[in-house]
């Protein structure tokens, strides 16, 4: 039953309305040009944690890896969001586990460059066995640690290349049940439950860059069915203390690390209701796997169901699994690839749904009007227009409902003239000034000019041939009526 809603809410928030009109060289109306609209990526977020290591130049390059990263289903359609798995965690960057932070920034580079938009995982983790093992040595030492925590957010959020491709970082990992950082600053005489060190980070950081997205990232909620509601509680209060400080948070990260029994559907989207009606920000799900005590071909199913209802929800941004190949995951058991490179069940569940459901690829013809419409999934998308040997290819990005004018500089209307001899110069009109030839027959027309959405604006009454007409103040796309004795048409018309 929840399949039903799930997508009639995709077919509310995953699409946009696009009209594509086609007009030639003089701004008349093409009909039968034929008009195809091909996506090339999702508004939406998919994508992984990527081993920094495998990419060019790097000590364990992998190039089957960095192929399928861009490449999953063979038709060239690949992640399009990601995380570096390790590399950027505290311990990771300043004792080079996967590499050098040279290494580490080139890898981030090489995704940034081929589309795919990064994540910072994470800045602060909390609990000692996480840290720095000079901070465990300091534990007493508040002003060693507030020293260190301010050169680590120094070096990450002013780093001149980090910087400007990541733009929303995990800035608190597991805060629940990482807690050495919170028991410490207890001890500071201005803080009364250590945690109000936390406001101080997110301050730190808003401080060096206020346009930065902050995030909180945990396990608890989903992960392995769900923790128990007395910590989802604590989670709650802590995330409540942050939020109503000077600071806020920007998004809350879900781990999603499904257990032997996976978690129920309807538990996801409650709980993401439950978050969203409460903090009011964005979620993402961003370390999704599952337990390979579950049936393989259920593992599959699992995956289309969750992608199904995370995709159905309003406050979801993005889906990241935490690694998508065997040969290079913390449990063995990736969501895409086995380590042969075979693809799993639930890897083409994933492609399925993401690259072929939810994927548009339509070819239409236009009207008699020159215009077609689609209604494609929100993301980037190739428009390419043919008609007569002449061929127009636009890339357009879809997140709302958008009109566009193509213009066939070579080629003339298809529109017969002859039979109505009734249309409006130039379309489109680059200062709202346009002009409306008369047929033969008609001494005089009135201009009905209406909003793409059918609202009125307003009407020019007996309108001679060939006399202007003026939109003041005015740009975008809207529906002329042109209304005669005799003859009547409708004409779309664009004002720049």
């Amino acid at each position: 039953e929840w399949r039903s809603g799930a997508a009639d809410r995709i077919e509310m928030l995953r699409k946009s309305d696009v009209t594509i009109s086609i007009v030639d060289g003089s701004g008349k109306p093409v009909s039968g040009a034929e008009v195809s609209i091909e996506m090339q990526s999702h508004h939406f977020g998919f994508g992984s944690a990527f081993v920094t290591c495998r990419f060019p130049g790097n000590d364990c390059f992998d190039q089957t890896y960095i192929d399928k990263v861009t490449d999953l289903d063979g038709q060239g359609h690949g992640f399009n969001v990601g995380v570096t798995e390790n590399a950027l965690k505290w311990d990771g960057w300043e004792e080079e586990w996967i590499g050098s932070p040279d290494e580490t920034v080139s890898a981030v580079e090489w995704l940034d460059n081929e589309g795919i938009e990064m994540r910072g995982h994470t800045l602060i983790w909390p609990g000692f066995t996480n840290l720095p093992d000079d901070i465990s040595a300091n534990r007493n030492n508040l002003s060693y640690i507030r020293t260190r925590l301010d050169e680590r957010i120094e070096e990450m959020i002013e780093h001149p290349v980090l910087s400007t491709l990541i733009k929303e970082w995990d800035v608190l990992n597991e805060i629940t049940t990482n807690r050495d950082l919170e028991n410490s600053f207890r001890n500071d005489p201005n803080f009364s439950t250590g945690r109000e060190l936390y406001p101080e980070i997110f301050q730190n950081i808003r401080n060096r860059d206020p346009e930065l997205k902050l995030y909180i990232n945990d396990f608890i909620v989903l992960s392995g069915g769900g923790s128990g509601s007395s910590t989802v509680n604590r989670y709650k209060t802590f995330l409540d203390e942050i939020n109503t400080s000077d600071q806020s948070i920007d998004g809350i990260g879900f781990q999603c690390h499904i257990g032997s029994v996976p978690t129920s559907i309807n538990k996801i989207y409650d709980t993401f209701t439950e978050f969203h009606d409460r903090y009011g920000v964005p979620i993402k799900i961003t370390e999704y796997d599952i337990n390979d005590a579950v049936d393989e071909d259920v593992q599959a199913d699992y995956m289309s169901d969750f992608l199904t209802i995370i995709f159905s929800h309003p406050a979801v941004e993005a889906f990241i699994m935490w690694g998508f190949w065997d040969g290079n995951h913390w449990k063995g058991n990736a969501p895409m690839f086995y380590e042969n490179w075979d693809l799993k069940p639930s890897g083409q569940a994933f492609i399925d749904k993401v690259f072929k459901e939810w994927w548009t690829s339509e070819t239409l013809n236009s009207d008699n009007n020159g215009s077609v419409a689609f209604r494609p999934f929100k993301g980037k998308h190739v428009v390419t227009v043919s008609i007569d040997g002449e061929k127009i290819t636009r890339e357009i990005d879809v997140t709302e409902d958008r009109e566009i004018v193509i213009a066939m500089e070579g080629t003339t209307s298809t529109l017969d003239l002859n039979d109505t001899n009734l249309y409006l110069y130039p379309n489109p009109s680059d200062n709202g000034l346009f002009y409306v030839h008369l047929p033969e027959s008609e001494s005089s027309i009135d201009v009905e000019i209406y909003s793409v959405g059918g609202k009125h604006i307003t009407t020019f009454t007996s309108v001679k041939n060939n006399e202007g007409v003026l939109l003041e103040n005015l740009s975008g796309v809207y529906l002329v009526k042109l209304i005669g004795k005799e003859t009547s048409r409708d004409v779309k018309l664009v004002v720049r």
